[in-house]
Formats: structure tokens, C-alpha cells, sequence
């Protein structure tokens, strides 16, 4: 009768569980009861992995011959480089010409560095090129987890205040997105999102006509110009207050790996350039979920960065196909499938 407790499993010892109480009262708790593992958000976790595999194969995303790429690599175009006139940050030459390749390569470009080498400017300043470069270019951006995507936006709107932004996350997960993040640019947040430059023109025009009213000025032919042509460029962009709005106006639309592959508007969208940040935390079919929603992906990462986390039993059979086996008659033939389709993806490195 007391409401749900929510918390984190701190630790386990015998016959006892300690939890850590994030909201709820602890009173509320039974004094014994039913201990239930749900793993409803893992199931469908893998659930969404498996399907991202099977658009891969069938062709489904934003490119074709991904998964031909994938396997042919060889294959992809050659790259040609295009020269950049001017640069919006003060770069080194090794990001100078990381942002060439990047801005320039049809396919797919690796970046990798260590921490404090300058991945997050590189970002910043390839969010900045497209940019300024296409009016109506749309930027991607992904991260397996929502710290990694939230300390992106951060730096990217304390560069840009201005930049119309767009956070992908359900209702189960926003908890995790950064408080800031959430406010201003969650698709679904309650509060319409007014970029500065336009908060700066509704309040010119409310000090004017408050001065207008006392009688302390007089409108010109000039001031009335300039509040005509406000209230054009108000009317035109106007505040973003849905999630269709919201996603229609963002240049730069973000989220992690699972929430871009998984929001059917993004499907029908355009995209410039797709970014996965802590590409080396992502598994294999969380970073092609990225790559599936525009056909020009860059990946970003350290290669000394720890690994998902993969299943131990999970990893055996990846490497050898032959020890998933199972002893109920029911699940033969589907453990024959599976080891097929193992096999298929060729050898897992050790």
C-alpha cells in the first residue's frame, strides 16, 4: 500500500539482497516475499540487435550494399579529398585533416585517439562544417550510452547556442538523460524550446511596444521595419513545442545506438552524416544501427577503451559455433539454425 521502490541492487550475499533506494520509501517494503528477475528491457534489447542484423542483410537501410561493404570492404569508393577554406575552431593539422576525410569520405571513417586528444573537438568542429556548409543538412549523432551523447550536446550547444537540437529518448529511459538536455531538447518536453537569438527578438519586441505604450518613444519608419521583419522571421521558425516539431526543425538529432535505430520518425528522415561517439563501448550491431539510418557513418572511439560486455557463454559460441548445443529435443533444429547463421559471419577474432 505503500507505492513501488525502486532502486539498485547493491549487493547479494546469502539469502539476503542489498538495495541501494533511488525513490520510494523503504518502509514500503514487504517484510518477506518472491525475489523475479525481469529482463524484459535485455530481451528486447537483443531482440532490436537481431533485427538491426536482419536489415543489414535484407538491404533495409539507409544504404543498400552495406552489408555487402561490410564484407567486401575493397569494395568501397576511393576517397577524394576536398580542401576546407576555412575552419570555425583553431585545429592542429592531424584534426585538420581528420575533419577532410571525414567530410569527405562516401563510406565510412574511423577516428581514434586516446582521452584528451581531441575527439569532442573534432566532433564540434565536423557538426560545425556541415553545418555552415548545407542549409538543410541534418547531423546524426549516437553513443551506446546516454552520458557519452549527453556530454556531446553539452558541448556542442556551449559552442553554439543557437543550434536546434533534438534528443531522442523514451519515457523509460529519460531518467537518464542529463537534466539540461532533458529540459531544453528532449523531443517530448513540455517546455517549447526557443533558440537564444529568437528569446532576444520576442524581448526587443515586448521592451518596444511597453515603451510605445508609456509614451516614452515614438516607432519610426525604421524600428517599424525591423519589427515587421521579426515578426516574419518568428513566425517562420516559431517555437519548437512537439516531438514532429522538434525533430523537423533539429540540425543535429541525438541518442543512443538502440534509441535512433528504434524511433520509426527518424526512419523516413535524411541525414548528412551519422557520428558514433565511444564507438569501442558499442557491440557490432549497436554501431550498424547507427550506420542504417544514413549512408555516410563516422566512428569514433579509443581503441584502449573497454569493450562491451559481452556474455561469457555468449563469446564461446561466437568463436566456436559447435558448443551451442542443448539437450531438449524441442530446440534441435533451432540450435542447428543458429550455428549456421554463426558460421555465416565468418571467424570471431580472439
Amino acid at each position: 500500500g505503500g507505492g513501488a521502490v525502486v532502486g539498485t541492487v547493491a549487493e547479494v550475499g546469502d539469502g539476503e539482497l542489498g538495495l541501494a533506494v533511488e525513490r520510494g520509501h523503504i518502509d514500503a517494503l514487504p517484510g518477506r516475499g518472491q525475489l523475479l528477475s525481469d529482463r524484459m528491457a535485455s530481451r528486447r534489447a537483443i531482440e532490436r540487435q537481431k533485427q538491426a542484423l536482419s536489415d543489414v542483410r535484407d538491404g533495409l537501410g539507409a544504404r543498400e550494399d552495406l552489408g555487402e561493404l561490410l564484407v567486401h570492404p575493397e569494395r568501397a569508393a576511393p576517397l577524394q579529398l576536398t580542401p576546407i577554406d576555412a575552419f570555425h575552431q583553431e585545429l592542429d593539422e592531424p584534426k585538420q585533416r581528420a575533419v577532410a576525410v571525414a567530410l569527405s569520405s562516401p563510406d565510412f571513417t574511423l577516428v581514434q585517439g586516446p582521452p584528451g586528444t581531441g575527439k569532442t573537438t573534432f566532433i564540434a568542429e565536423l557538426v560545425a562544417q556541415l553545418i555552415a556548409g548545407k542549409e538543410d543538412a541534418r547531423v546524426l549523432l549516437s553513443s551506446q550510452t546516454h552520458v557519452a551523447v549527453d556530454h556531446l550536446l553539452l558541448r556542442l550547444t556551449e559552442a553554439e547556442p543557437d543550434l536546434p537540437v533534438a534528443r531522442i529518448a523514451s519515457k523509460y529511459t529519460i531518467e537518464k538523460v542529463h537534466q539540461t538536455i532533458r529540459d531544453r531538447y528532449w523531443t517530448k518536453s513540455t517546455e517549447p524550446w526557443y533558440p537564444p537569438t529568437m528569446r532576444r527578438a520576442i524581448s526587443f519586441r515586448r521592451l518596444t511596444r511597453s515603451q510605445v505604450l508609456a509614451g516614452d518613444v515614438q516607432l519610426d519608419d525604421v524600428t517599424k521595419r525591423v519589427l515587421h521583419v521579426q515578426e516574419d522571421y518568428l513566425a517562420s521558425i516559431g517555437p519548437q513545442r512537439t516531438p514532429a516539431e522538434r525533430l523537423a526543425r533539429a540540425r543535429v538529432i541525438a541518442g543512443t545506438c538502440a534509441g535512433v535505430y528504434g524511433n520509426g520518425q527518424l526512419k523516413a528522415m535524411t541525414f548528412a552524416l551519422a557520428i558514433l561517439e565511444e564507438a569501442g563501448k558499442a557491440t557490432p550491431p549497436e554501431a550498424l544501427m547507427v550506420a542504417l539510418r544514413c549512408p555516410k557513418t563516422i566512428y569514433v572511439g579509443d581503441t584502449r577503451q573497454l569493450p562491451p560486455n559481452i556474455w561469457s557463454p555468449m563469446e564461446t559460441v561466437l568463436r566456436d559455433p559447435g558448443e551451442l548445443t542443448t539437450e531438449n529435443p524441442h530446440f534441435q533444429e533451432t540450435a542447428q539454425r543458429m550455428r549456421e547463421a554463426i558460421e555465416e559471419l565468418g571467424p570471431t577474432p580472439q
